[in-house]
């Protein structure tokens, strides 16, 4: 019998860490990809369905809490768990997107 292998979805503008991060999840068992760009992120998103998505908070061509938005206002992405990555050392940044990223899911369980 096969188990299910976890897709996972990293979307950031560093190829670096995303190539590494990507390699790590593999090594790991899982089915991971890596997108640069969020506007290409959503088609695939919408596609694939992963079981996670991982996405820098900060973007050159998406604002991150607005894609997250979009996300969980379309009921097709909406109840795909979500966790916010970033650099940043700012309390006050970590906690507005914790707050701003707040959205109510529409499609029926």
């Amino acid at each position: 019998m096969h188990s299910k292998k976890f897709k996972i979805l990293h979307l950031d503008d560093e190829r670096e860490l995303g190539a590494t991060l990507q390699q790590e999840l593999v090594n790991k068992g899982y089915e991971a990809y890596f997108l640069q760009l969020k506007t290409a992120g959503v088609d695939w998103i919408r596609n694939n369905q992963p079981d996670l998505i991982v996405s820098d908070i900060r973007y050159f061509d998406t604002e991150g809490f607005e894609f997250l938005r979009n996300l969980q206002s379309d009921p097709v992405t909406c109840k795909i768990p979500f966790i916010f990555l970033t650099g940043s050392a700012d309390l006050n940044f970590a906690m507005s997107a914790m707050t701003s990223a707040h959205a109510t899911c529409n499609r029926e369980n």
